[in-house]
């Protein structure tokens, strides 16, 4: 099960790449080392925060596993799943602070965020479900 697991992580995470990839030199046609460098930092932020969720819903789930875990082997996960959200609240302000001229790229940037809200919610969700 567990060389499962790794199989779709590494799948998610390639979808992911050539998904920004294609975005990135198929859609937006970047041809200056300044925005490629700039995209590259923003895709991996994205990606970072997606890795981060994905970890603490599977020990949500391994934990969720045990009826008599205590809150103490939740904190962490519970936490982590705190911050991330708030780093998504804090992109969601800098995305709209620092919005261009360009009202695509900050929707499509947004539209990231937002999708990383959900995600982190449904998290904090799960975690709340367990506790309770």
């Amino acid at each position: 099960k567990q060389w499962y697991q790794r199989r779709v992580r590494g799948d998610k995470i390639n979808h992911f790449g050539l998904y920004k990839f294609v975005f990135l030199f198929g859609v937006l046609n970047l041809g200056e080392v300044g925005l490629v460098t700039k995209w590259g930092v923003w895709c991996g932020a994205l990606a970072g925060i997606s890795l981060l969720d994905t970890l603490t819903q599977d020990r949500a789930q391994y934990l969720s596993l045990s009826p008599s875990t205590r809150l103490q082997h939740h904190l962490p996960g519970i936490i982590l799943s705190g911050v991330l959200h708030l780093t998504t609240i804090a992109l969601f302000i800098g995305v709209l602070y620092t919005r261009g001229d360009d009202w695509h790229i900050t929707f499509f940037l947004l539209a990231d965020v937002v999708l990383f809200y959900l995600k982190t919610m449904r998290s904090l969700v799960n975690f709340a479900l367990i506790i309770y």
